[in-house]
Order: structure tokens, then C-alpha cells, then sequence
């Protein structure tokens, strides 16, 4: 299985300063648990992030598809949802 592109809640997240989980550094969205363990099996933030990660629609028509997996903090769009596609994409255009 590939890894290539954003892991955030795949295969890594992170611990602020007030020990807070967070999916990376660029996400801010800070969640208390007892433990790292517990966070990682019970965010659903890291959820979220995970499924959006198998449903990427527009994406989809882009030969890179497979390859690529954006960084979700890239856009107000794609903070705010994780479901959404990274519209301004310079590689979404280039294959149509």
C-alpha cells in the first residue's frame, strides 16, 4: 500500500504544547484523550481523515489519482471539509 502525499491520521499524528492529539501540525484540531492509543483508535477527526483519503471524486479523473493524496490543510475548502476536493488542484486541469 502506498503512503505517498498527506499521512496526517493514516500513519502519523501529532502532540501540541498542552498535550493535546492533533492530525499534524497544519490541522489544528485539537482533541483530548487519556492516551495516544485512544486517540488514534477513537478521533473522529483521524476518521474523517481516513475515509477521505478512499473517497476522492473529482480527483478520480487525474492519472495521479492513485499516487496523490493532498495535503488537507492546503485550502479553506478542504480544512473546513475534509470531503471536499482540492479544487485548485494545477494537476486536475492538466489531464482533462
Amino acid at each position: 500500500k502506498r503512503l505517498n502525499g498527506c499521512n496526517a491520521g493514516v500513519v502519523s499524528c501529532c502532540v501540541n504544547v498542552e498535550g493535546e492529539y492533533m492530525p499534524c501540525t497544519h490541522l489544528y484540531y485539537s482533541e483530548e484523550f487519556c492516551s495516544i492509543r485512544d486517540y488514534w483508535n477513537n478521533s473522529l477527526v483521524l476518521q474523517q481523515l481516513r475515509n477521505a483519503r478512499l473517497n476522492k471524486k473529482k480527483c478520480s479523473k487525474c492519472n495521479k489519482d492513485r499516487e496523490c493524496y493532498f495535503c488537507r490543510a492546503m485550502s479553506i475548502e478542504t480544512y473546513t471539509n475534509f470531503e471536499a476536493d482540492f479544487g485548485s488542484c494545477p494537476l486536475l486541469n492538466f489531464y482533462d
